[in-house]
């Protein structure tokens, strides 16, 4: 079988997307930190539109990339920005912090 070749963005950061891990971070940061049905019961009010727990956690893991739609629609429902979901250099920053610790 022949090695899956990187391309893009799984080249630089390992993985599909970067929003999965900025959504995760997101969640844990409410106090108390929201289960993934939470976010998906705010999103759905939010914005009326539905991602389920088996989406958001596919997307957390990087199995999967958020749509443009399903960033807008997180953003809205965690009160962040839609650009701090995507912004790549402090996602990298903060897994260089990671692994240092």
């Amino acid at each position: 079988m022949t090695k899956r070749r990187r391309r893009g963005l799984e080249r630089v950061t390992g993985q599909r997307n970067i929003v999965g891990q900025r959504v995760y971070l997101a969640r844990h940061r409410h106090t108390p930190p929201w289960t993934m049905q939470q976010l998906s019961e705010a999103v759905e009010e939010v914005t009326g539109l539905e991602i389920t727990v088996a989406t958001i956690g596919k997307i957390e893991s990087g199995q999967r990339g958020a749509y443009d739609w399903e960033v807008a629609a997180f953003a809205q429902a965690l009160g962040i920005s839609a650009d701090w979901l995507l912004t790549l250099t402090e996602r990298l920053k903060f897994t260089v912090i990671l692994k240092e610790s």
